[in-house]
């Protein structure tokens, strides 16, 4: 076990909502959460959504009491475990985030929140999520004619290519690192519940916050390591 419980600082609410689902992959879920003690300032709160988990993973969130941990007995799926954990939330910003991403950028959450400061027409923000031998697994996606769908941009490219440098509009980021406002979500009523128990409520959300006239951005500060697919398995 790596992640320790730190000392609350102050008792004022929180600026952002961390909310990670969790369905087992215990080891991801310990790096994922040893990371977060990395954040700088960014006032923020942790929930964690246990969807249905092991008891080997229940008794790890068990040595944790301080945590703002909801419980499913049985697994409702991504969505759901989403819109229970924002239910929970206090935050004006909330982040939902995978279990099995890695933080290395601690400043990168702030500089998420600093590009809905900066336009108050950004409705959702995203991160550069790498592989492990840092080159891109995610900065956007784009629509493709060919394949009739959204694609991830700059896929496979180094982390440091002048193409994923810069932050960008993009329709679509993923649900992986996921940050949007509290009024927003409230607004569109989260992610839409046809799509449980998850694909496609991250494109659709953003979708839907594009026809209210919001953009998307992916934040080219914000670097994650995402070990993909090891979240919901």
């Amino acid at each position: 076990m790596t992640f320790k419980i730190k000392k609350q600082k102050n008792l004022n609410l929180p600026e952002l909502s961390i909310i990670i689902p969790v369905k087992d992959q215990l080891p991801y879920l310990d790096r994922c959460l040893a990371s977060l003690q990395k954040i700088q300032d960014t006032s923020w709160e942790l929930i964690i959504v246990n969807d249905g988990s092991n008891q080997e993973t229940v008794k790890y969130l068990e040595q944790f009491p301080q945590l703002n941990i909801v419980h499913h007995q049985q697994s409702k799926g991504f969505v759901e475990a989403c819109h229970q954990g924002v239910q929970k939330s206090n935050g004006k910003y909330i982040l939902l985030l995978n279990s099995d991403t890695e933080l290395i950028n601690p400043n990168s959450f702030f500089k998420m929140i600093s590009i809905f400061k900066y336009n108050d027409k950004v409705g959702v923000v995203g991160a550069k999520l790498l592989y492990p031998n840092d080159t891109i697994q995610h900065f956007g996606l784009v629509w493709s004619n060919k394949d009739m769908n959204y694609m991830h941009f700059a896929i496979g490219k180094d982390k440091n290519d002048p193409s994923v440098c810069t932050s960008q509009t993009f329709d679509v980021v993923t649900g992986a690192c996921f940050m949007t406002t509290k009024e927003l979500w409230n607004k569109l009523g989260g992610f839409d519940k046809i799509y449980s128990p998850g694909y496609w409520e991250d494109t659709d959300y953003c979708l839907r916050a594009k026809e209210l006239g919001y953009i998307t951005v992916c934040c080219a500060e914000a670097i994650l390591y995402h070990f993909q697919g090891k979240s919901f398995n």
